[in-house]
């Protein structure tokens, strides 16, 4: 969650779906 923070807000959401950041969020 830290790192989507650093993230802007549009970059989260499109991370998510792409399955890039997210493995490293869990």
């Amino acid at each position: 969650m830290s790192r989507t923070t650093l993230q802007p807000a549009s970059l989260s959401p499109n991370t998510k779906g792409k399955g890039f950041h997210p493995r490293r969020q869990i």
